[in-house]
């Protein structure tokens, strides 16, 4: 039989070139995959860095800022409460692990209304010195421009903090009359660890003619005589408060109307405790602790006797 080497010289250059094409595509694919990922990269790498840059640049601020409250003793004036508190929020924010781009924004614009309350309190000292050299002037003409002074402070005042303040400070619940008792299984009043199964807290809720009526939050932390907080299975979980997020006990919700006083009475069921000695509680609403109480427990003895 006769090779026919032209027809094979045929077939074998059209596998070549089909092979070849095949190698020049997907080499081809493969190199406009890998440039993509490059630049996934290259992005990535590039928002992190800019928010590294960003988080250094809010931290200088907030360097500056406190700069501002300290320059405040050098005029004998103290900072607020407000401002305090602020500088607290900016803090917790801007030293947390992994910080997001709205927490940053969100530190900025807190760092802003720190700088106006500063700006703020030196102004008004500046108000007041001028008010206490007139002093020595006419007497009724200075009560009068004092009286001017005071209105345009009062109304150029951020209605923004106004409202906040309301919001946080006026509206909180306040507590008086705080007891805590520990109760065994038969819902009898003990002061054994061992036997404590219930904490019962009853206190009065006073007062409060800013907060509206509705359903309010109450957190309760207890912790043990080491200081050591406790946690109890189902009941236990993450809040945020003024001082940062802390972990509750327990927590529960009252309905509280307007203007109103009100006695309250909560049940917490415990795990099973095991040290003797003095116990508390803390009580926090709207982020704000409203409460705190010690109680003792004691071990028991031999023959169940103290």
């Amino acid at each position: 039989m006769k090779v026919n080497y032209k027809l094979l010289s045929v077939v074998f250059g059209g596998f070549l070139a089909v092979s070849l094409g095949y190698i020049f595509f997907f080499t081809k694919k493969s190199n406009t995959i890998i440039k993509e990922k490059e630049i996934q990269y290259v992005e990535v790498i590039k928002t992190k860095t800019d928010l590294e840059k960003e988080h250094k640049a809010t931290l200088q601020e907030l360097n500056e800022a406190e700069l501002k409250i300290h320059n405040l003793s050098t005029l004998n004036l103290t900072s607020s409460k407000e401002i305090t508190a602020l500088k607290k929020k900016v803090k917790s924010i801007l030293y947390k692990s992994n910080i997001t781009k709205e927490e940053l924004s969100t530190a900025k614009n807190l760092i802003s209304q720190l700088n106006t309350k500063i700006e703020n309190r030196i102004i008004e000292n500046e108000i007041l010195k001028g008010d206490n050299v007139k002093l020595t002037g006419e007497k009724e003409v200075l009560q009068s421009e004092k009286v001017v002074l005071t209105k345009v402070l009062d109304e150029t005042k951020n209605q923004k903090d106004i409202a906040e303040d309301k919001v946080k400070l006026g509206s909180t619940l306040s507590i008086s009359d705080f007891k805590i008792s520990g109760l065994n299984e038969k819902g009898k009043v003990t002061s054994v660890v061992e036997k404590v199964e219930v904490l019962k807290l009853s206190f009065i809720i006073n007062e409060n003619r800013i907060s509206e009526s509705g359903m309010k939050s109450v957190f309760f932390i207890l912790i043990d005589p080491s200081g050591k907080s406790i946690e109890s299975n189902n009941q236990s979980g993450l809040f945020v408060t003024e001082e940062g997020e802390k972990k509750y006990t327990s927590k529960s919700s009252l309905d509280y109307t307007k203007g109103s006083i009100k006695n309250v009475n909560f049940e917490i069921q415990m795990d099973k405790l095991v040290y003797d000695g003095f116990y508390q509680v803390l009580i926090y609403e709207n982020g704000m602790k409203i409460g705190s109480e010690k109680f003792e427990l004691k071990k028991k003895k031999f023959l169940g006797m103290f």
